[in-house]
């Protein structure tokens, strides 16, 4: 971890002297409309003669102001909308930023001693090429840092509004890398262009996200060109912290999430998965709760009704197929996406999420979350290896990016800031789920098992799946009997309601559990509603973590339960029976289907299954741990005894 001195601190102060320059740009830029190039300027082929300035003596005939169009868009001359107000603000405050930093390359790089140089006409024609490569630099460092911090502000400004604005850019910014103010008037001129074309910007949200627009693809056009910049060591080789922000420059590096695309992945059917009976009905109750989302009204009837928990995690020993379970989700939502015509985004942690740069940690975790608040799509977001970024704060050695990660994240899974449509989830996998921040175990509602092949006809289905690829090439080669008690796959098939796997669980199989269980149940039944307040009281007392929030979780999955029914098959061989309705119509449906299947159920049943499932894994993975470390002790003294045997042998 970075201490802070390690980076280089953008202060108030610094900005304070670019203010009234960034002003005057917001308020008028000139030029005019970039001529062709003749053919003797060389085009592209040397960067100090792409396109002459926009705003060169020559060509300054035009003015344009980014004011005024926040005045028209606003509606008024003398007080802007919010919306105009943010943007303008964030440009302006861009160019600042810009500014300072481009001063503090030009005197690392040492341009500042060439500039001085040229005005005296004394430069020699190596260090004509290097003042020319400098500026280039300083131009195109420039152009970064404005654009970087206005998408980093306004990616964060989005409403839901902006999100659904149609408006797009119509043409690619030009750009000119000649100076630094050459390159910004030219920038802001043609922005400004874009947003006073008649009928281009008609509401707020317009003018907010063709602004967003323009300067990412800004951003990306310096991106494409950095590797023909020279000299960029003197910005390259250090980091900048926008002081009381989350705003930081490692180079050209750039995390943007908004243009945040579909990570590819290994497609798996469910099939293929031996075992884990629980996680896979899981898995296929997630991706039809999904994609029961409604793009239009942003709403999830699912959600609203209460079946659809929006943080899970499975957990298993190393090789269970828990990765494969991530694949398998991922395939069968982004199949039924596309059938349906719903953007899908696969979105994984990535393992880079902790930084090594003070505050890189959080904002890395903020642009991983914001996706998920993304309203025009279905997201599914796994943390696959999570007790690497989200390991228990109070274990020695833990950093202090790690604790910056699990703050975004439990900021953003519950409570003000954890706005969800019923279009994203987020799943959590880990071989050791007692490493899992406290805090954030209890955000998870939903818990499961990845324990894979667990009986011999799973192993056996294992092997089949194996041997299979011989079968297929020469069905003489496989020279072994097959069962005559047990026809393959049988196991693997899918189950119709958790009802199957939970059957006869009402028992405890946790110590801890049980003791509580059988000291409530002396005095109360199952049946009554006090039994189930009395419990939680009790069990409080004997695991002081367990809170009212596990409750809420408990009663999520309970809900779920209710709602364990398969969506019809005519839903999905024709989808204007359903997903193509309005959405009260889809969510009546979900509602009969509920009641119907509420009439084969006991509530009192599920009620006490949900509780003992949810209470036993609660204990079972605060005591892994525990059991772990004595595992590690009786094997370290199994080991002496041998030790000291074979010693006595010899």
């Amino acid at each position: 971890m970075e201490s802070s001195a390690s980076s280089l601190p953008i202060r108030e102060s610094h900005l304070v002297e670019f203010r009234e320059r960034a002003t005057a740009m917001i308020r008028a830029v000139s030029g005019k409309p970039r001529a062709t190039p003749s053919p003797s300027s060389g085009g592209d082929s040397l960067p100090f003669q792409w396109a002459q300035s926009l705003t060169t003596p020559e060509t300054q005939n035009e003015k344009t102001s980014l004011l005024e169009a926040a005045q028209r868009v606003s509606g008024d001359k003398t007080l802007l909308s919010d919306e105009t107000h943010h943007v303008l603000s964030a440009v302006r405050r861009g160019l600042q930023i810009a500014m300072y930093i481009q001063s503090q390359y030009t005197r690392f790089s040492g341009l500042d001693t060439l500039m001085a140089q040229n005005s005296k006409g004394v430069l020699v024609d190596r260090q004509k090429a290097e003042f020319r490569d400098k500026h280039v630099t300083a131009s195109a460092i420039t152009l970064f840092v404005t654009a970087y911090y206005v998408v980093h502000e306004l990616t964060r400004f989005q409403s839901e509004e902006t999100s659904a604005s149609k408006v797009e850019l119509e043409a690619l910014p030009d750009l000119t890398l000649q100076s630094p103010v050459t390159a910004l008037n030219s920038v802001l001129f043609q922005l400004a262009g874009h947003l006073l074309e008649p009928g281009s910007v008609r509401t707020n949200a317009d003018f907010v996200k063709l602004t967003l627009r323009f300067f990412e693809a800004v951003l990306a056009e310096i991106q494409r060109r950095r590797e023909s910049l020279a000299y960029t060591e003197p910005f390259t080789s250090n980091t900048y912290r926008l002081e009381g922000s989350e705003f930081f420059l490692d180079g050209f590096a750039a995390d943007i999430s908004d243009a945040s695309v579909s990570v590819e992945f290994n497609r798996v059917d469910l099939a293929q998965i031996v075992g884990n009976r629980d996680a896979k009905h899981k898995a296929r109750r997630l991706a039809s709760r999904l994609i029961c989302y409604d793009p239009k009204t942003q709403r999830n009837p699912f959600e609203e009704l209460g079946g659809l928990a929006t943080v899970r995690m499975g957990y298993g020993k190393p090789g269970t197929g828990k990765s494969l379970q991530i694949a398998a989700t991922a395939t069968l939502l982004h199949d039924w996406c596309a059938e349906l015509g719903i953007p899908f985004l696969f979105w994984p942690m990535p393992d880079t999420v902790v930084s090594t740069f003070q505050g890189g940690s959080a904002e890395r975790m903020m642009n991983w979350m914001r996706p998920l608040k993304d309203p025009t799509r279905i997201v599914y977001a796994p943390i696959d290896d999570a007790e690497n970024n989200l390991e228990e704060r109070t274990r020695q050695g833990v950093s202090a990016g790690v604790r910056e990660v699990i703050a975004v994240f439990l900021r953003n899974t519950e409570g003000a800031y954890a706005v969800n449509h019923g279009n994203a989830v987020i799943e959590l996998f880990t071989n050791l789920p007692e490493q899992i921040d406290k805090a954030v175990l209890s955000r998870i509602i939903d818990r499961f098992a990845v324990d894979g092949a667990r009986t011999w006809q799973d192993f056996l289905d294992q092997d089949r799946m194996w041997w299979q690829d011989f079968g297929d090439v020469d069905r003489g080669f496989v020279d072994m009997q097959d069962p005559k008690d047990y026809q393959y796959l049988t196991d693997q098939q899918e189950i119709g309601s958790l009802a199957r796997v939970y059957e006869g669980r009402v028992e405890p199989r946790e110590e801890r559990v049980r003791e509580v269980f059988g000291k409530v149940r002396a005095s109360h039944e199952p049946n009554e509603h006090k039994f189930f307040a009395v419990f939680f009281q009790e069990l409080q007392k004997e695991l002081p973590y367990f809170s009212s929030r596990d409750v809420r979780n408990i009663q999520r999955l309970i809900n779920e339960r209710i709602m364990d029914f398969d969506l019809p098959d005519a839903w999905f061989e024709n989808p204007t029976h359903f997903f193509g309705k309005p959405y009260d119509e889809k969510k009546n449906a979900l509602v009969d289907l509920m009641r119907q299947n509420m009439k084969g159920l006991s509530f009192a049943e599920i009620r006490l299954q949900e509780t003992v499932r949810y209470c036993d894994e609660f204990v079972r993975i605060a005591e892994l741990d525990r059991e772990r470390r004595l595992e590690q002790l009786v094997e370290q003294m199994q080991m002496q005894a041998k030790a000291q045997a074979r010693l006595r042998g010899n």
